[in-house]
């Protein structure tokens, strides 16, 4: 049997060693990143951890850019210079994602909207706010605007979330939901070793790599993805916003999304 326990010994070595480069490269390709594409933004303290807050131009209402689930400040990319062009416009990162640091906290809408509250208070962003919130983004403003209202000047939803849709779509939505978990699972653990760069898994974008593609952005897309029950809850229990001026932008449905069924 000795030579069996040699060759189990030796499968043992491999996998180690392999797991130890795939730390070591996803470990150098991280930092090498970070190091081409610094903040854009700063990192402001908000209470024992930091969030990268990233603003561009001059005037008042200052508008904030919350992103959707999964995504950093890097989504807003194309709109920002041009809202900059006639106000001062702020795009940010979730704790956990892009530049931003990692909060211990449950990674759901009403948490999202204190957080947002603290950030744009400690980097001296003066109310009023127009607030825009893309997919998840959505429920985040909603809870922030129902607890700030004073400080609200109007409200954009891109694509928002609805807080009854998990009552409204049909069980295929959902189905497909539980699946994107398991992927965001898997890519979580994935990216500690470096897989999905060496798949290509994480896009054609530079940044946007640099930004997604680690394990600290893929464990807290994981939580928004587990918690967005409870997000959809939080968002439910807000308004209403009588008074506040709220446009409404959705994806046109005549053109079918090719992931979705029917």
């Amino acid at each position: 049997m000795t030579w069996l326990r040699r060759l189990f010994l030796l499968v043992v070595a491999l996998t180690l060693a392999a797991a130890l480069s795939g730390i070591l490269y996803q470990f150098v390709a991280v930092s090498r990143e970070r190091a081409r594409y610094p903040a854009a933004g700063k990192l402001v303290d908000i209470g024992g951890y930091r969030l990268h807050i990233y603003c561009l131009g001059h005037g008042s209402p200052t508008v904030v850019l919350d992103s959707g689930m999964g995504d950093a400040f890097y989504s807003w990319r194309k709109v920002q210079p041009q809202i900059a062009e006639f106000t001062e416009v702020c795009s940010y990162d979730r704790a956990g994602f892009g530049y931003s640091d990692y909060s211990p906290l449950p990674r759901r809408s009403q948490v999202f909207a204190e957080e947002l509250r603290k950030l744009l208070i400690n980097a001296s962003v003066p109310p009023p706010y127009i607030l825009v919130g893309h997919s998840l983004g959505g429920a985040n403003i909603r809870v922030y605007a129902s607890r700030n209202l004073s400080s609200v000047a109007g409200m954009v939803l891109v694509d928002s979330v609805h807080p009854d849709q998990w009552e409204r779509l049909p069980p295929a939505i959902w189905k497909q939901q539980q699946e994107q978990g398991r992927e965001a699972r898997k890519f979580e653990w994935e990216a500690l070793f470096g897989i999905p760069r060496l798949r290509r898994a994480c896009g054609s974008d530079p940044q946007d790599i640099a930004l997604n593609c680690t394990f600290e952005s893929g464990r807290t897309w994981a939580v928004e993805i587990a918690l967005l029950r409870d997000s959809l809850a939080d968002a439910k229990s807000t308004g209403p916003f009588d008074g506040i001026p709220l446009t409404v932008l959705s994806h046109d449905p005549d053109k079918l999304i090719e992931e979705f069924p029917p």
